[in-house]
Formats: C-alpha cells, structure tokens, sequence
C-alpha cells in the first residue's frame, strides 16, 4: 500500500513540474469594454472658430430624467423587438447616461455659440434660463421581424425663462443604421443624436440675455 501512494505521488509530482503544466486555470482576461459619448472633433467647441457672445443666455440645466431601465444600469441598452431590453454584459458606458449627455449638450451649444455660459444645476450660478430634459429612448435596436438593427433616440424638453411662458418640445434623432456589434459605433451614432437634440434645443433659446435672471 506504501508503495502505491508513494507511486502515485511521484506520479503527480513529475506532472507539476512538466513545463506548461498547472492544475490551476489561468485567469481569463476581462472582456468587458467602456464606452463615452462623444462628439465628432468639427463638433466640439475647439474646433469652432466663433466667439461666445456675452450678449447670448446663461443656462442652467436641470438634471436629466431618465427611463428607469436606462437609469438602473451603466450596461448599455439593446431593445429586442417592442417590449424586450437587453443588458449587453460586456459593453458598459464609462460615466453614467445623465453624465453623457449633459456633457454633449453643454459641449454642443457653446460649440454653437447659443450661450454665454452653461452651468449644472444645483450650481448657485446666475443664470437666464432653465433647461430640463426627458430621455424617451437611447438605445440600439434589433427588430424582431428580422430588420436591419438601428439606433434610436428621442427626447422632450423645456426651457423655463423667468416671466415668459416655459417653452416644450418634442425631439426625435433621424434614423440611423447600426451593424448590432459593433459598441463604439453605437456610442458615436447616440452621441451624434445627443448633439443634435442640442441644434434643436439651441434654436428655442432666447435670442439674447434675459433682462429679469434667476
């Protein structure tokens, strides 16, 4: 019997020290990936040669309204069909979608020059106007009947100007085609419709400082 255990463990030693050989699995590596919104370089406001007139709006944006299935989780959004929602669980956005999209809407209007100042509320700032936004959509879709996959983005919101009635809009993104793989792409086209939610917000705001400010 000494002797079978003993065979057996020289056994098994010989085979840890053959090279490559290891009863420990290697590590996998992490195949999760990041994603920023992010506005094409002619978009940003670096690009722009265009003073920011002090005479435009200060504006102050509100926190952004979310779905609560885009606002639970930083994984990024597929919808199958009409009612069915994907969690890609490798494909994440790096800050989270209120963070994204405040950041490429205040990007987008100075590149415009629409105001004089932008500001994140609850920043004590003076300020001429209020701006809220509604995320309705912001996903990539893969239709059920087979379709080509998309992207899809919409949204409301209201400019709140002190002693004028509050301005309301509806905003949809044109259509746009997506392969249903590839994240960055997706990333890119969400924020090429961001930034033009923001062409559309900036030509509701007033045209000029507003006399009575916050």
């Amino acid at each position: 019997m000494k002797t079978t255990h003993f065979t057996v463990l020289s056994l098994l030693t010989a085979v840890l020290c053959l090279p490559g050989c290891s009863l420990v699995p290697e590590p996998k590596a992490d195949a999760t990936r990041h994603y920023v919104l992010a506005l094409a370089p002619e978009q940003t406001p670096a690009a722009v040669a265009r003073e920011i007139s002090k005479g435009k709006p200060a504006v102050a944006i509100r926190p952004i309204d979310l779905p609560a299935y885009l606002h639970a989780r930083k994984n990024i959004v597929i919808r199958r069909g009409a009612n069915e929602i994907v969690y890609h669980e490798f494909a994440r956005w790096a800050e989270t979608l209120e963070d994204g999209v405040i950041r490429i809407v205040s990007e987008r209007l100075t590149a415009t020059g629409s105001v004089s100042g932008i500001a994140r509320l609850p920043a004590r700032s003076a300020r001429d106007c209020d701006l809220s936004i509604r995320i309705v959509e912001c996903e990539g879709v893969i239709p059920s009947g087979g379709g080509s996959p998309a992207v899809r983005f919409s949204a409301e919101y209201e400019i709140t100007i002190p002693g004028a009635p509050a301005v309301r809009r509806t905003f949809a993104a044109p259509p746009a085609q997506w392969d249903g793989k590839d994240f960055s792409a997706l990333a890119s086209l969400l924020a090429q419709s961001i930034s033009a939610l923001a062409d559309d917000i900036a030509k509701n705001l007033p045209a000029e400082k507003v006399e009575s400010r916050n």
